[in-house]
């Protein structure tokens, strides 16, 4: 969603501060700042998860490199060097998305692939099982 207006907002080249570009700015500060609440939080909750242990340390120094991110954007706002600021905290957000998406993947492909088509659907025996308590039910 904030992608969405970040693009129907963009900048202008213009000196002046126009109505689009200041939501722009808003709402490129808001969304890098929610990433990185959540990447703080889900740190904690991946160091937690068996499943998702590999990627909690990982989580918590990208979160790091994105507060950095958040405070270049803020030091740099009104400079030349806001794009580079912008780019580095996306480029931080982005791979942590991405390697989030790659384990959710590996995370729930592991887990379809370990249960067995058997383990889904009752066995024969479990079945007959079943018909001969529902024939016994009846008579």
């Amino acid at each position: 969603m904030a992608a969405a207006l970040v693009a129907v907002f963009p900048t202008v080249e213009e000196d002046s501060l126009v109505l689009a570009e200041a939501i722009h700015d808003g709402v490129s500060l808001l969304s890098f700042v929610a990433a990185n609440a959540a990447m703080y939080a889900l740190a904690v909750d991946f160091r937690r998860d068996p499943r998702w242990r590999p990627l909690g340390r990982a989580t918590g120094w990208l979160a790091l490199c994105a507060t950095g991110g958040v405070l270049a954007f803020i030091s740099t706002s009104g400079q030349s060097m806001i794009g580079v600021a912008q780019r580095l905290g996306m480029l931080v957000v982005y791979s942590w998305l991405l390697a989030t998406t790659v384990r959710l993947l590996m995370v729930t492909v592991g887990q379809a692939l370990s249960r067995s088509p058997r383990e889904n659907s009752p066995s024969v025996s479990e079945a007959r099982h079943d018909h001969d308590d529902g024939a016994r039910a009846r008579a």
